[in-house]
């Protein structure tokens, strides 16, 4: 879920959900390699920094959502960014019921 392409278009960021929960995880843009990125069980939709040397992502449940920082190959714990961000949907109303 959620691909986005690093900077420098060699790798790939994405979560994925397995039986152990939701996790960032980064493959090489050949398959060759991977590593997970998060390890918290509910990290998603990945976004890279500008020089491609951290991943931001979201992380929580219910209803509030943080903003994780995490530096990649870094035994760094992750910086909490944003903190307690509410869940809205962004979706489109359906077509005559003004309702989402």
């Amino acid at each position: 879920h959620s691909p986005r392409y690093s900077p420098d278009g060699t790798r790939i960021a994405l979560d994925i959900v397995r039986s152990e929960g939701r996790d960032v995880w980064v493959y090489s843009r050949d398959g060759s390699e991977r590593t997970r990125a998060t390890r918290t069980g509910d990290g998603h939709d990945p976004v890279w920094s500008s020089d491609g040397r951290s991943l931001y992502y979201l992380a929580g449940g219910d209803s509030a959502i943080a903003m994780f920082s995490s530096r990649l190959g870094s035994t760094q714990a992750p910086q909490r960014i944003a903190p307690g961000l509410g869940v809205a949907y962004t979706g489109q109303p359906i077509a005559g019921t003004g309702e989402y």
